[in-house]
């Protein structure tokens, strides 16, 4: 066939079935063999797996390694202490170089040295907290509040040396105690967590020291140890930062069951209807510091450890209260009506029992008082019958 002729035949032929028609036709038969084909390989990898045998891991023969060494303390924490031991260290030299005579210079000398020292250290923890040094910048700061101390020490020597040693600790702890709380109230400084506890340690010292320095006598001196506790007391329900309140509530336990004792050896050693009167007054306000803390820590429910606080404080309050009556009551009452007077001060408590607004816990631990007064009633009663 010539090409002239093929040409114009093949341009006039038409196609059977027509491209677009058989291109689907194409398509769809590639898309089942290509399922096919899957089905296929899954198929032949099941089979695969089947034949094979079963693959164990083998099991070591030898001992099994030991673990690595733990080590034994943290970078962080050895490092925590030693700053700590830093910051002491230091501390010792200051202390001998302030009361320990060196070289030429006299106490006023030595008092101007100690100061430079002092300011330079309590702003050096500025820059270490701008660099993200907490706890380099706490071991400053420590150091230099405890620098203040021998700071005030070398201020009696050098300028006040015929001052009263009690009187000029009263004021030198209260002051101490506002400028460290100060301190710690600084912008940037707020950040870290020795000022106020310090303060607060500082804050135990004027009342009792001012009292012996009035001569107040033991109920001077007993009255401002229970001031101090209600004081503390007051801080450990009322501030939010937990160092604090922590040192709070070692100060109220400690100083307060100080003066309790006190106040207690002052009741039993009374000689008469005055002395026992004064210090029932003083029971009764240890009672009353006893009975507000338990009313402000009481909680929800009996499981909460605040009931639990808020019952032992609702126990030692009514013991104080019936230790302070019966006490007052002995020093009026023929000796063999002073275990009754007691007893009766002591079921007298139950009446607390009906007053709703008092927490239940409270009540709980005020009842619990009742029965331990009634207990050792009859304890003492049964010699005689």
């Amino acid at each position: 066939m010539s090409r002239r002729v093929t040409q114009p035949t093949l341009q006039g032929m038409t196609h059977i079935p027509p491209p677009a028609e058989e291109l689907r036709l194409l398509d769809a038969e590639l898309w089942q063999l290509d399922a096919r084909r899957a089905q296929l390989l899954a198929r032949r990898a099941w089979l695969v797996a089947a034949l094979q045998p079963k693959w164990q891991a083998p099991q070591p023969t030898g001992p099994a390694p030991a673990a690595p060494p733990r080590p034994e303390a943290s970078a962080p924490s050895v490092q925590n202490v030693l700053l700590v031991l830093g910051g002491v260290l230091l501390t010792v030299a200051a202390m001998v170089f302030t009361l320990v005579s060196w070289g030429h210079l006299g106490i006023t000398g030595r008092a101007l040295v100690l100061g430079a020292v002092t300011a330079a250290t309590l702003t050096a923890p500025l820059p270490l907290l701008k660099r993200g040094l907490r706890s380099t910048a706490e071991s400053v700061a420590g150091l230099g509040l405890a620098l203040t101390v021998l700071d005030a020490v070398a201020l009696h020597g050098a300028v006040f040396p015929q001052s009263a040693g009690a009187l000029y600790t009263a004021v030198a702890s209260a002051l101490l105690a506002g400028l460290w709380a100060a301190y710690g109230l600084l912008p940037r400084m707020s950040e870290l967590r020795l000022p106020h506890p310090f303060a607060l340690v500082a804050a135990q010292l004027p009342l009792f020291f001012w009292a012996i320095a009035a001569d107040a006598g033991s109920y001077g001196l007993t009255a401002a140890l229970l001031v101090t506790a209600g004081l503390d007391t007051v801080v450990a329900l009322r501030m939010t930062s937990r160092s604090l309140r922590v040192v709070a509530a070692i100060g109220a336990y400690g100083v307060g069951a100080w003066g309790v004792l006190a106040a207690g050896w002052l009741t039993w050693t009374a000689s008469g209807p005055s002395a026992a009167t004064r210090a029932a007054a003083l029971l009764l306000l240890a009672s009353a510091i006893a009975l507000s803390a338990a009313w402000q820590s009481a909680g929800t429910g009996r499981s909460t450890p605040a009931d639990g606080r808020s019952v032992g404080l609702g126990v030692a309050s009514g013991l104080l209260a019936v230790a302070a009556l019966g006490g007052t009551a002995r020093s009026l009452l023929p000796e063999s009506w002073t275990v009754p007077a007691h007893l009766a001060f002591g079921i007298a408590l139950l009446a607390a029992l009906g007053l709703d607004r008092l927490p239940g816990s409270v009540r709980q631990g005020l009842a619990w008082a009742s029965g331990a007064v009634q207990a050792l009633s009859l304890l003492w009663a049964l010699p005689v019958l």
